[in-house]
């Protein structure tokens, strides 16, 4: 956990990029929740698009198996549905995202639904939507470290 509360901004993206490549970490993920207009909806995995800088060939292949293994879990249980306004099947491919290019351990960066949608808002406000979405990220982990042994 990078941010002691939810009042303003945790540290800045090098810093967490460097607490999240640190010796006994097994994966980062970094929760969000988008923006975008009101009627687009859904959660979606940002990917990064090239080999980040000090990142290795196994992190990029353990990289792919994490985001997968949490785009299956999310799928099938949070509650979401896979975005309808960005990327391909949930799957959206960038460059520009310090925490993907700066990360030299596997790293999932979720999108996990629109704020601005009243469908996703009510599933990432209910204590029970939080729940499904917290159980759903939990298995998804589970599923990518059982797979490392």
């Amino acid at each position: 956990m990078t941010r002691s509360s939810d009042t303003g901004v945790g540290p800045c993206v090098n810093r967490r990029a460097q607490i999240e490549s640190t010796s006994g970490v097994s994966a980062a993920i970094a929760i969000h929740a988008d923006g975008s207009a009101s009627g687009n909806h859904g959660f979606h995995l940002c990917v990064d698009s090239r080999r980040p800088e000090h990142a290795t060939r196994a992190t990029v292949a353990r990289t792919k198996q994490l985001n997968a293994a949490l785009h299956r879990t999310l799928a099938a249980s949070s509650g979401l549905t896979v975005a309808n306004y960005v990327g391909t099947n949930g799957y959206y491919y960038r460059d520009d995202l310090a925490g993907l290019n700066l990360s030299t351990k596997p790293t999932a960066f979720l999108e996990l639904g629109n704020m601005r949608n009243s469908g996703d808002a009510a599933e990432q406000h209910s204590p029970a939507g939080r729940q499904r979405i917290a159980r759903a990220i939990t298995a998804g982990i589970l599923a990518y470290l059982s797979s490392l042994r």
